[in-house]
């Protein structure tokens, strides 16, 4: 199985539609089979999406966004 390490750019962009990575970021969402993937998160990219979209979208949506995260889906 291939695996995919996942880039808080990819996060912040698919999460955040002013983000000039948006467009990029939903397109490849809707290319990429992530099932032929085990993807990959650091702590750190976590930390880094999780202030960036607090802070450029909102508290509670960067809380649900963990939560997603957490969960796996």
């Amino acid at each position: 199985m291939n695996r995919l390490l996942i880039d808080s750019d990819f996060l912040v962009g698919l999460h955040y539609v002013h983000d000039s990575s948006h467009i990029k970021a939903v397109d490849l969402f809707s290319h990429v089979s992530f099932s032929d993937y085990e993807s990959y998160l650091s702590w750190n990219v976590i930390l880094e999406t999780m202030t960036v979209v607090s802070q450029r979208v909102s508290k509670p949506y960067a809380i649900d966004l963990l939560n997603e995260l957490r969960s796996g889906k």
